[in-house]
């Protein structure tokens, strides 16, 4: 049997919107003048990274920081998404010739199964 792994993100499903929406809240919150040309930089590292190495906020506030994201990403953000053209048509096809398919993710679990 053949097995497939997809990554949630950028593969199966096109999440920028919500992330560069929730970047923006963070930024909005500590008044930082940051735009969609630093967020592509922020999809993919940790938001602890990517608070500290791009935003370059004070150690002291990165987990208030990533809250504040988090606050937004929760609410809004995750659901600021959309499936790729014909990715669902794949996964079918797939399926119909008995494939295993498993989805990757660094996401936080509980917000890839809503």
């Amino acid at each position: 049997m053949e097995n497939y792994i997809f990554d949630f993100d950028g593969t199966l499903f096109d999440t920028s919107e919500g992330i560069f929406n929730s970047m923006e809240y963070v930024c909005k919150h500590y008044n930082l003048n940051y735009g969609k040309a630093t967020f592509v930089k922020m999809i993919g590292p940790s938001l602890k990274e990517s608070f500290t190495n791009i935003f370059h906020l004070p150690e002291e506030e990165i987990e208030n920081a990533i809250k504040v994201y988090r606050n937004y990403y929760t609410s809004k953000g995750m659901f600021e998404c959309s499936p790729y053209n014909g990715i669902f048509e794949l996964i079918e096809k797939l399926k119909s010739e008995n494939k295993k398919i498993f989805i990757a993710t660094s996401k936080p679990k509980i917000y890839t199964k809503q």
